[in-house]
């Protein structure tokens, strides 16, 4: 109690019940932690277009049509990669089982799938996540892509018309 404080040594071993080696345990984190690694970066990218999809909101402060266009084409190309990313219509928990799931839940459902068993992952596992892991790259590609090629555009367009900050 109070300001005392006891230490014990422990070593964690596994359950002896299971006939599993140590490489295996190893390849099962490993693989999770691979899993968690994507579902990072899915939703950093998710995060990131929505905050892209801002100038929206800086393109409406533009007198040049033009500039509302291009801002609307990126924002419909954002839309379309975040579709695929999140399950973006998904407002309650009825609505995981009622909408489609998108690859992040895809991502994270593959986790418990890993975690079942104290054993190595199956191939099926792997290919699961090899697949997954590709369709996100895909997404985060096509993302990048209208990051350096559209947004630059507008913004230089913003820049240039020198677009108040506030428009009264």
């Amino acid at each position: 109690m109070g300001d005392q404080h006891e230490t014990a040594a422990f070593t964690i071993v596994p359950d002896p019940r299971l006939d599993v080696s140590q490489a295996d345990l190893d390849a099962q984190f490993d693989l999770g932690v691979q899993v968690r690694d994507k579902v990072s970066a899915t939703h950093r990218a998710i995060n990131h277009l929505r905050d892209v999809r801002r100038l929206k909101v800086w393109a409406a402060r533009s007198d040049a049509a033009a500039v509302n266009d291009q801002a609307a084409a990126i924002v419909a190309k954002l839309d379309a990669i975040e579709e695929q990313l999140i399950q973006t219509g998904s407002m309650t928990g009825g609505d995981r089982l009622r909408l489609p799931a998108r690859l992040n839940a895809m991502l994270i459902n593959l986790v418990s799938v890993i975690a079942a068993a104290d054993a190595k992952p199956t191939q099926q596992t792997y290919d699961a996540f090899a697949d997954l892991s590709a369709a996100v790259d895909e997404q985060l590609a096509a993302l990048q892509q209208v990051l350096d090629e559209d947004v630059p555009a507008v913004a230089a367009a913003l820049a240039a018309e020198q677009t108040p900050y506030i428009k009264i």
